[in-house]
């Protein structure tokens, strides 16, 4: 079986903040279901 683009598509979520953002982080991560289908990718100004 060949995969097709469609197969390979995958959802990404990017988040970037300031340390000042690390409350709000907790709290967004909190409250995301635990069988979010993407990956997250996070990046943090310290």
């Amino acid at each position: 079986m060949v995969a097709t683009p469609s197969d390979l598509r995958r959802d990404l979520i990017v988040i970037g903040g300031s340390a000042g953002a690390l409350e709000a982080l907790r709290t967004l991560f909190s409250r995301l279901p635990s069988d979010l289908p993407a990956a997250i990718l996070v990046t943090v100004h310290i």
